[in-house]
């Protein structure tokens, strides 16, 4: 039908991904959290929570904070991530999924439109 728009090519998604990002001003430094979606070890929940705090706080307003939006250690890190650091940290939703589900930051369709 006419009223469906074309589907978003590779290159579209990474440049429709660096602007809603903010990554296309100046000079800016993406930090991204990739782990599996199953906990293997309960103690690294607590490590990845400090991770994202530390790193939160250690970095300044040039650093972004990307997470796939699945499992417990990439939800850990973004509930570590305080103040204003919520603001630059992104989740990026793909392979069907509709929303992570986490209560910091925002979620971000990274898959091209099907």
């Amino acid at each position: 039908p006419a009223d469906v728009e074309p589907a978003e090519t590779v290159e579209e998604v990474v440049e429709r991904l660096r602007r809603e990002m903010g990554l296309d001003k100046g000079d800016k430094t993406l930090v991204s959290v990739i782990a599996g979606s199953k906990l293997e070890n309960a103690a690294n929940v607590e490590l990845a929570r400090a991770l994202g705090r530390a790193l939160a706080s250690e970095l300044g307003p040039s650093t972004v904070f990307a997470t796939g939006g699945l499992g417990e250690l990439q939800r850990a890190f973004a509930d570590g991530v305080e103040g204003e650091a919520e603001g630059r940290l992104w989740h990026l939703i793909g392979g069907g999924a509709v929303a992570s589900g986490f209560t910091k930051g925002k979620d971000l369709l990274s898959a091209a439109n099907p």
